[in-house]
């Protein structure tokens, strides 16, 4: 088998549509686009989780006057693993979670929903499996294609990554199930994951001569992504009316062992890959068909009519051998944020083609992008940075962390409240009993330690969770509204007008027939749940002592660099760091995260 060539143009114009069709009369599409770092990923997937709830509401009414559509999603890290659960619910109906029905005391045997959403983000991930050391034994390179004959490696990160894999196994069995159509997804449901791909995909220049073993000059790629198609009920056959399998992406099907077919543990494997943050999380070993790059169009600005070009960059697996005799390409991928993969860019374009814009206006929007991004920095002043080498080392990984995020102007557009084509939900706590109004990040209570601190303690992953409900409730009843004259309210009665009528404040007010529709704002998914305004989770201050990580980091750490010692290291050499400096650099190293961890919860007021 080798890698097929590239579709004809005919099939290209269809997979790559310069501008796609409008939604049909009376229906809003939307783009998700997910984001969710380490434990941060509890509140993107209890936002998402009353979203599908309010979806669910509104279309079980047989004379809902519209319908609201998931088209498609990206997600990076955490938002990858968000993403790919929500395609698992496109065909699935599951119980929303509203409280946490596990009692105290009892968090190391959580009390099951069958709610993915909850049960992954907040029952599973729990500390004391993170930090164990059973882990250590085999070949962390194995499965990666490292020749035989390397020194063999055995700590695979930081942490303990075997909970994660069991977990990913729960979840690979819920695409196995039987599933039903759902109207408020599409069908196939498309979902991308981004990842760091630090194998890298290599292409040339062309035009350089030549010369013995060296072929031009060549450059590679690391910023990657994948797609997945969920079915929902749709065939993978083309017809008149539906592109059928995409040449560029996985079509989920456990029963199908075709080209370009995958079982949900293939889902599973590149979902856990975006979410594995560098050192901390293991790195996963993927195969893919190279095909899939065929299909990455880059639109070029030209200077005569139609002023730009759409290009097709061909991979250079001239040097591959494997790759180009199977057609199967490997690589090795961390954490999808760990460069800018631009998810905006992957759903802006699977919403409104190559060149196409999304209308933005809000009596004309018929689409959106939806952000859900719980690790918005709360503004601040920027001060000046010295240009010394303790100045620079200071901050540039900030800086790196920074840039890995989204684009400036991506974010510019969604900042802008002239633009009803994006909206963006970041986390918010109202003034209450337990503080004042938060924003971004100090709203959520699992963001200390480098964001994992929602590993060490459950309550502050249910916390997440249960803002991210309230959070979207909130936000679909105040921001995701349009003008209502939209065509997308054309059947909506005088009565439900009245029912939902906001003013441009987002407050209610009354109205009549004679009232100018473009004087107010209807919402896009009204909240007909019946639950009410959801109320602000209590704060979870003094639900953990952090005390009690400092053993199980302290046995980790121990391990891990007992073990990386032996692995690399010969002679007396590793008796001597075992003996002598291991045991002061653990304790100083583990002492230094834990109090530094402790600061944090106190400014959080989480002790």
């Amino acid at each position: 088998m080798t890698i097929p060539p590239r579709a004809d143009e005919a099939r290209l114009k269809q997979l790559f549509p310069e501008v796609t069709e409008d939604p049909p009369p009376r229906t809003f599409e939307l783009g998700m686009v997910l984001g969710g770092t380490v434990s941060a990923g509890a509140y993107t997937a209890g936002a998402l989780d009353f979203l599908l709830e309010a979806l669910e509401a509104w279309h079980a009414d047989p004379d809902a006057p519209h319908r609201v559509v998931l088209k498609t999603a990206a997600g990076t890290s955490g938002g990858a693993v968000c993403a790919s659960i929500l395609g698992l619910l496109s065909s699935r109906v599951v119980p929303h979670v509203s409280t946490d029905s596990t009692p105290a005391g009892q968090e190391a045997h959580p009390q099951a929903t069958n709610n993915p959403l909850w049960d992954l983000w907040v029952n599973d991930f729990q500390i004391a499996k993170l930090l164990q050391t059973d882990d250590l034994g085999e070949n962390a390179d194995a499965g990666s294609g490292i020749p035989p004959g390397s020194r063999v490696q055995h700590v695979p990160a930081l942490i303990n990554c075997r909970m994660i894999d069991e977990s990913g196994a729960k979840l690979a069995t819920i695409g196995t199930a039987p599933g039903t159509r759902l109207g408020w997804f599409a069908a196939p449901f498309r979902a991308a994951v981004t990842l760091a791909n630090l194998r890298g995909i290599p292409y040339q220049v062309r035009g350089i001569p030549s010369i013995m073993d060296f072929t031009g000059a060549a450059f590679i790629q690391h910023d990657d992504h994948a797609w997945f198609a969920f079915p929902n009920g749709a065939s993978p056959t083309p017809t008149a009316t539906s592109i059928g399998k995409r040449e560029d992406e996985f079509w989920l099907d456990d029963g199908n062992a075709g080209a370009g077919f995958a079982g949900y543990n293939v889902l599973v494997g590149y979902a856990t890959a975006s979410a594995a943050m560098p050192l901390g999380l293991a790195a996963r070993a993927l195969l893919r068909p190279a095909e899939h790059y065929h299909y990455r169009p880059q639109v070029h600005p030209l200077p005569e009519a139609p002023g730009y070009k759409v290009r097709w960059p061909n991979p250079g697996w001239t040097h591959l051998t494997a790759t180009s005799e199977s057609g199967i390409y490997t690589l090795t991928s961390v954490d999808g944020g760990t460069f800018n993969n631009n998810p905006v860019a992957l759903v802006h374009t699977a919403l409104a083609g190559t060149i196409g814009r999304n209308p933005p206006d809000s009596s004309s929007a018929t689409r959106a992008m939806f952000m859900i991004d719980p690790l918005a920095d709360k503004p601040q002043p920027i001060g000046n940075v010295g240009k010394s080498l303790y100045s620079v080392f200071k901050n540039i990984i900030p800086t790196f962390i920074a840039e890995s995020r989204y684009q400036t102007a991506d974010m510019e557009l969604f900042a802008d409240d002239d633009v009803y084509s994006r909206y963006q939900l970041v986390p918010f706590r109202t003034p209450s009993a337990d503080g004042p109004a938060k924003v971004g990040e100090p709203a959520l209570a699992g963001t200390s330690l480098f964001a994992a601190a929602g590993w060490c303690c459950r309550a502050f992953r249910a916390h997440d969770f249960l803002l991210g409900r309230h959070n979207m409730q909130a936000y679909l009843q105040r921001e995701f509204m349009l003008l209502a004259d939209n065509p997308l309210f054309d059947g909506w009665s005088l009565a439900r007008r009245k029912d939902w009528a906001r003013d441009a404040n987002f407050e209610r007010v009354d109205v009549e027939a004679g009232t100018p529709p473009k004087s107010y704002y209807l919402p896009i998914l009204p909240d007909v749940t019946l639950r009410g305004p959801l109320p602000l989770p209590a704060w979870p201050k003094g639900q953990y002592d952090p005390d009690t990580l400092t053993p199980m980091l302290k046995s980790r750490l121990r391990a891990v660099i007992n073990k990386l010692v032996d692995d690399n290291l010969d002679g007396v050499l590793p008796w001597f760091l075992k003996v002598l400096a291991i045991p002061g650099v653990v304790d100083t190293v583990a002492d230094g995260i834990v109090g530094d961890f402790r600061k944090e919860l106190r400014d959080a007021g989480l002790l």
